[in-house]
């Protein structure tokens, strides 16, 4: 009886457990998701060359990805980046001054 009462739980647990990854996933899916109404967002547009990777876009100096539109953009040399903050953008001025 013991062993039947222990497999219950432990179906319970992992269909729970599965429930969880479940959402999680969704969730991500839907941050992810591009706008499904035909109107395309300015903030994902790709104009800004190699650093965006749809919404995310790549600080060149730290290595992190963050929304796009929380990013202080800024033109060097006509290349557009984006940075994740104004110390992030200033290190990397410094480093790449011509």
């Amino acid at each position: 009886m013991r062993a039947i009462v222990i497999l219950i739980l432990i179906t319970i647990a992992i269909a729970l457990v599965r429930m969880l990854i479940r959402d999680v996933f969704r969730a991500v899916g839907k941050t992810m998701a591009t706008p499904k109404n035909g109107t395309e967002n300015p903030d994902t547009s790709d104009d800004a060359g190699p650093a965006t990777t749809g919404r995310l876009v790549k600080d060149p100096e730290t290595g992190s990805y963050f929304d796009k539109r929380t990013a202080l953009k800024t033109e060097i040399n006509g290349q557009i980046y984006f940075f994740e903050s104004a110390d992030s953008r200033d290190a990397f001025m410094r480093k790449n001054q011509t």
